[in-house]
């Protein structure tokens, strides 16, 4: 199945069709079977015609199992469970650029392995690269409650950084409490949010944050951000609409770093040095520094519109998620024993299977013979990273 977007103006200019193609990788391409979706406010903006320039179709975190590669292609192959980007995803299959996806964490969910890719990049890039947060620095994190929001929260506690959040909801309030935040306002009235920031900057005895992490462009947030900022602060911007220029920043504050995020750019014009956030994403992961996030998951491509509008609604808690559960049922820890294995019905089942996420497979066969119709299947299934095995009858 596949989404298809006649024309753009409305969610519900989206529409469910059979996926009658699947597009063969070219140079530095790789098909995937897509197993999970992340949603980004992105997606939202591209559908409704908002977002600058071509996004080109909505989709692009994503995780899943390789299904096909080009040639020229080797930190990834058929049968491995990856993660990353991959442009135009609201599909059953989707070929994209192989240097955006690399191995999932085994530990992880394919949920939860599409949920963090570009908001990991957008927190890491700012943070770790040109802020240089650290132990002791005083961050304002706007949207806290996002995506992004809960992985900045993770970083800055990761480092021994001191958060101050925004937030809308009492809902999402008592959320962010229970994630250790204390220091938490609103993202619904800047003036609200200006006085209770100047309390608490007095409360604390500081003279104003270090580093603001800003998503909010209404009701003056970014001048009021700015009125908080310390003398030499940084400010990174990731929002996509209504942002201030370069110009405009060394005309009001010359002294602060103004920097704009574009993950998304990165995707497009340096496919490999997104791929190095993602490896440090597995080194963060593995030194207990980042956990997956808050997740509202919503099963199946026919439930994209709806998932889409509940992030539209601002709804959510951290990440919005369509899940696309394999069509078999298939385990990674599970083993599959296939009758007539080796016959043209039982590779091309067990190809299937593999798709579908079977790393084990047993191919019961009198013969031990692969059919000679079949053996460019064969040659994929022994070359995967799923273990096949010709298993003869001894009797």
């Amino acid at each position: 199945m596949c989404l298809e977007m006649p024309s753009r103006g409305s969610l519900t200019n989206l529409r469910l069709a059979p996926q009658e193609k699947r597009r063969k990788p070219q140079e530095g391409q790789a098909e995937i079977r897509v197993r999970a979706i992340g949603l980004n406010f992105r997606d939202v903006l591209n559908v409704m015609g908002l977002y600058p320039g071509d996004p080109g179709h909505p989709g692009a975190d994503t995780s899943g199992t390789v299904t096909a590669t080009a040639a020229d292609v080797s930190h990834i192959r058929c049968g491995d469970d990856v993660f990353g980007e991959s442009l135009g995803c609201l599909n059953t299959y989707n070929t994209g650029t192989a240097a955006l996806l690399t191995a999932k964490p085994a530990s992880w969910s394919y949920e939860a392995a599409s949920s963090i890719p570009v908001i990991f990049v957008t927190v890491e890039e700012p943070f770790a690269d040109i802020a240089k947060v650290k132990k002791g620095d005083k961050v304002l994190i706007h949207a806290a409650a996002g995506g992004v929001g809960l992985v900045a929260i993770q970083y800055c506690q990761f480092v021994g950084a001191e958060v101050y959040a925004t937030a809308g909801s009492e809902e999402k309030h008592a959320y962010l409490r229970s994630l250790g935040v204390k220091r938490i306002t609103t993202t619904r009235d800047g003036q609200r949010f200006e006085d209770d920031m100047k309390r608490f900057l007095q409360e604390d005895e500081i003279d104003g944050i270090d580093v603001v992490l800003n998503s909010l462009t209404h009701d003056d947030y970014v001048g009021r951000s700015l009125r908080l900022l310390a003398h030499g602060g940084k400010f990174m911007e990731i929002s996509k609409r209504d942002v201030w220029s370069h110009e405009e920043m060394r005309n009001a504050r010359p002294d602060v770093l103004y920097t704009k995020i574009a993950a998304d750019q990165m995707m497009f014009e340096e496919p490999w040095r997104f791929n190095a956030y993602l490896q440090r994403l597995l080194k963060r992961v593995e030194d207990g520094g980042l956990s997956h996030i808050n997740m509202h998951i919503h099963e199946g491509l026919e439930n994209a519109i709806a998932a889409l509008q509940f992030l539209q609604k601002a709804l959510n808690m951290g990440k919005v998620v369509i899940s696309n559960p394999s069509m078999m049922g298939c385990r990674p820890d599970a083993a599959y024993v296939i009758s007539g294995g080796t016959g043209s019905l039982g590779v091309v089942s067990a190809q299937f299977l593999v798709e579908e996420g079977a790393k084990f497979i047993s191919l019961l066969t009198r013969s031990g013979r692969v059919v000679r119709d079949v053996q460019d299947k064969w040659e994929w299934l022994q070359a995967s990273s799923a273990t096949v095995l010709a298993c003869p009858n001894q009797q």
